[in-house]
């Protein structure tokens, strides 16, 4: 929708609007200008799968990103100044009592005031998580080629917690 509206691709808009200001050279929703760099990723039963194809729903995770370029990102949501980031870390919705949901983010309620700002992804190839304090200017990204079909593969979200908290003692 926000493509049709700014009469541009998906792509360009992301390269125009994020990638290129936060200097995100390695992020893309073109697999074939990572295809050389990118990790085969593996099915539930660990054997090498082909990538999913997201022409019609590429918002929904067609990004091709490095940890490099994520932590870019990540940075950049500590700048206070950002209004774009920090519109999209805005609570719009309440779970329960541990969870919020934000634009961007799902925001998890720690201990008293403090909130962490999570996102995962998965597809048949791969999983991914990313969680950062905003206040302690700390985060933690991990990408994995494990599906997100995998029995295991929730672990890459409590892995990226458990980081974090370790950062933070």
């Amino acid at each position: 929708a926000l493509a049709s509206i700014a009469d541009s691709s998906f792509e360009a808009l992301l390269q125009q609007t994020v990638f290129k200001p936060l200097e995100m050279k390695s992020s893309t929703t073109v697999r074939s200008r990572v295809q050389d760099r990118l990790i085969p990723g593996l099915n539930k039963r660990g054997v090498v799968t082909s990538n999913w194809d997201f022409k019609a729903l590429s918002g929904a995770g067609a990004v091709l990103s490095t940890a490099e370029d994520l932590a870019k990102f990540g940075r950049a949501n500590f700048d206070s100044t950002n209004a774009v980031l920090a519109l999209q870390r805005e609570k719009t919705f309440e779970i329960d009592d541990h969870m919020d949901i934000a634009l961007g983010w799902h925001i998890l309620k720690r201990e008293p005031r403090e909130k962490w700002y999570w996102h995962n992804g998965g597809t048949g190839g791969y999983r991914s998580s990313m969680v950062l304090n905003v206040e302690s200017r700390k985060g933690v990204v991990i990408l994995s080629n494990i599906s997100s079909g995998h029995s295991s593969a929730a672990e890459i979200d409590s892995l990226s917690y458990q980081l974090l908290r370790s950062m933070e003692r």
